[in-house]
């Protein structure tokens, strides 16, 4: 039982805040909608849309 209770605080020691969240950052561009990728500029488009635009 020492080992585990070992590990949980080793767990716990390495735990920190804000590694994750649901508030994207403020550069964060977000294309979660049709509406929202249509309404980027063709420099907006290549940059965050690059994996899904079709190959030239």
């Amino acid at each position: 039982m020492g080992r585990l209770v070992a590990a949980y605080q080793r767990a716990a020691a390495r735990r920190r805040t804000g590694l994750w969240t649901l508030a994207q950052p403020h550069w964060w561009v977000d294309t979660s909608t049709v509406a929202q990728r249509r309404a980027l500029t063709d420099r907006e488009r290549r940059v965050w849309l690059k994996r899904q635009l079709p190959a030239a």
